[in-house]
């Protein structure tokens, strides 16, 4: 499934290499080269998380220095670029507002540009969790960078993600600690509610009831989920909407994330 994303006059459709080891030393020749211990071999080198070059940005609108952050996290297949004139519209209800637009860090297979934050091919709720995991892993530390350089605390960041993004905005919403200040998820699903932090983010929802990619079902799970964490949400269910963002969700989701810093 490739999503990308479309006019805002429609319904908005989405889803270093290391630096070389430095050589290693040897001994300095010997007369007497049965006498010099062979040199230690280098261990292999530990895989780590992915990580992110700085992220290309979209305002803030006011050219005043920011006052927030708002991560835009694509769908499986998009790359960051595609939410850009989701980010344009919501800019209008946050003038003061930076808006992240990262690549997820694996290309997709077999589209030119596409990106996924893990593969989907033969997912189960155990696979997506081991996805979301290593993604965020990733993704968290590269956002703390940016926060930093902008010198902006946690409390004033959030994130809105669609399909396979809204899978990491959700997450993040409940397991950073300390937390963001909200999360909203386009189209998407709950996949990990264990070992939440002690206050997770609020969240809103947003689903469409014509939904065949991601079933509407999984909107109404993540509320009741969330609802016995005591995270407190809101919600959007559009009825005969599909996997896409529509104009509604786009002044539901500006209208509360403007709630988040009155």
């Amino acid at each position: 499934m490739i999503l990308r994303a479309l006019p805002l006059l429609a319904a908005l459709a989405l889803g270093c290499t290391p630096p070389s080891a430095p050589p290693i030393a040897r001994a300095a020749p010997s007369p007497e080269p049965s006498a010099v211990p062979a040199a230690p071999v280098a261990p292999p080198p530990v895989a780590v998380s992915p990580t992110f070059a700085p992220m290309p940005s979209l305002g803030p609108v006011s050219e005043r220095p920011p006052s927030s952050v708002v991560v835009m996290l694509h769908g499986y297949g998009a790359n960051g670029a595609d939410l850009r004139d989701v980010a344009q519209t919501l800019a209008r209800d946050l003038p003061d507002t930076v808006f992240l637009l990262p690549d997820a860090p694996e290309p997709m297979p077999g589209a030119p540009g596409g990106r996924q934050w893990f593969a989907l091919a033969g997912s189960d709720d155990s696979l997506r969790r081991e996805g979301v995991r290593r993604a965020v892993s990733g993704l968290v530390p590269a956002i703390d960078r940016e926060l930093s350089a902008r010198a902006l605390p946690r409390s004033r960041l959030a994130f809105v993600g669609f399909s396979q993004g809204a899978m990491l905005a959700l997450d993040l919403g409940l397991h950073m600690t300390p937390p963001p200040a909200g999360v909203v998820s386009l189209s998407g699903r709950l996949v990990d509610d264990t070992a939440p932090s002690p206050s997770p983010a609020p969240a809103l929802i947003v689903h469409g009831t014509s939904d065949a990619r991601i079933p509407v079902s999984e909107a109404h799970h993540a509320l009741s989920r969330l609802a016995r964490l005591h995270v407190r949400t809101e919600s959007l269910i559009l009825p005969g909407v599909g996997h896409t963002i529509a104009p509604q969700a786009m002044a539901s989701a500006g209208s509360f994330l403007h709630g988040l810093w009155p």
